[in-house]
């Protein structure tokens, strides 16, 4: 088929046609292109990550992705083109956590602040226990109730393997 002799030949079908929606964005090609590659490993990604990206992995599978011929690009590039693509809906964005590590949010769901504290807090060491939440003073209804709030989004992992029971943010799964 047509797709297929276009994928071979590396020619994406988005990207051919982006005139409209580039001129729409307000991007220009070199964004636009990020963007298609951003989405693309986005819908790639999701069953691994629940839809929650860091920027340094994100940007480390872009350049895979792009191949070593394509022009360079940076984390500032890529936070550029997300800016633009947030104008399509609540589903992407960038959240910047209190320590400054910075997520990529693929998913249409809005964060409260327990789950941001609690992506921070595991964004240290990958995972999170019970005792960790304790100790920064949430009372065992709070603790249950953000862990199995992104549990059911599959954003966290269950490893009740460990004593004690972590819990994994799958986007800093593959990093740590």
């Amino acid at each position: 088929t047509q797709s297929t002799w276009g994928t071979k030949a590396g020619v994406d079908p988005l990207v051919s046609n982006k005139g409209f929606l580039a001129e729409t964005l307000g991007m220009g090609d070199f964004y636009f292109d990020i963007g298609v590659q951003i989405i693309d490993i986005c819908l790639r990604t999701r069953n691994q990550n629940g839809g929650l990206i860091s920027l340094p992995e994100l940007h480390s599978l872009l350049l895979k992705q792009r191949g070593e011929f394509a022009n360079p690009i940076n984390e500032d590039d890529i936070e550029r083109s997300i800016k633009k693509l947030s104008s399509l809906g609540s589903g992407m964005g960038i959240i910047v956590l209190p320590n400054g590590s910075k997520v990529f949010r693929s998913v249409p769901c809005d964060f409260n602040s327990d789950q941001i504290t609690l992506i921070n807090i595991a964004s240290k060491k990958g995972f999170i226990t019970v005792s960790d939440l304790q100790t920064s003073g949430w009372d065992s209804h709070r603790i249950d109730t953000t862990l199995h709030s992104l549990m059911n989004e599959g954003m966290v992992w269950l490893d009740n393997q460990c004593s004690p029971v972590q819990y994994w943010v799958a986007c800093f799964f593959f990093s740590k």
